[in-house]
């Protein structure tokens, strides 16, 4: 998986740990929660994926699935089996995406919330209306052309063309049969640069050089206790422009 954008989502039926089950002792032993389904969940994490909910929320209390004939939605009785699990360079990029949507539509949350941030989050970093014209007489080519201009992976590409019916699922086939003989599926060409955030490091500077703030009393209230974002000396701070 090294240096290659993938994103891998749907109803895993595993719940990753205690904190995303309602109840863990009603569970303990059963299933989407026994030793050997989370061992096989955790096998796919170390092989270079992260969990994209729990990087951006890594304590909340969030389910994805309830038993209706039981009406455990509405007693808030539910599991987190649906994950998107995604590469490190997707990871802040798609979960940021994807936060935003639960945002900007979600008041509270029902049982279409995760799939529904999952295509405000595709539809934010490709949108509809300006990619479909991209995206009509598809080819591998093509693909590699478009990767660098949408800082997006070829598959996931191929993925918005047949979502947006911009070609047929035949051509899609077609492609992912293509991307297969190539070995792309597995290693894609041109592999993307990592984003750097360049507002963040604007707002630490401002606050440590002009505001005051002292780079401790800033990682406390940022929750940095590494220091990935407020150097310990601002001498190191970068700002990206």
């Amino acid at each position: 998986l090294a240096g290659q954008p993938l994103a891998i989502a749907g109803d895993f039926n595993i719940a990753p740990a205690d904190i995303d089950v309602y109840d863990p002792e009603a569970f303990e032993d059963s299933t989407h929660v026994s030793a050997p389904e989370r061992e096989r969940l955790r096998m796919i994490l170390d092989a270079g994926l992260a969990d994209a909910f729990r990087v951006v929320e890594p304590d909340l209390v969030q389910h994805s699935w309830w038993d209706y004939r039981g009406g455990n939605f509405h007693r808030g009785l539910g599991l987190r089996i649906d994950l998107a699990l995604v590469s490190p360079d997707l990871a802040t990029r798609w979960s940021l995406a994807h936060e935003i949507g639960h945002l900007v539509m979600h008041a509270s949350v029902g049982p279409d919330a995760e799939s529904e941030a999952n295509r405000f989050a595709s539809e934010f970093l490709m949108p509809r209306d300006e990619i479909v014209p991209h995206l009509r007489n598809l080819s591998i080519a093509r693909l590699a052309e478009l990767k660098p201009l949408w800082r997006v992976s070829m598959a996931a590409l191929i993925k918005r063309a047949t979502d947006t019916q911009a070609v047929s699922e035949q051509q899609g086939r077609r492609l992912w049969i293509r991307m297969s003989q190539l070995a792309y599926r597995k290693n894609e060409p041109l592999p993307l640069d990592p984003e750097e955030p360049q507002l963040y490091h604007d707002l630490v500077r401002v606050h440590l050089e002009e505001l005051g703030y002292e780079p401790e009393q800033l990682r406390r209230l940022l929750a940095d206790p590494e220091g990935y974002w407020v150097p310990s000396d601002n001498r190191q701070l970068r700002v990206v422009k």
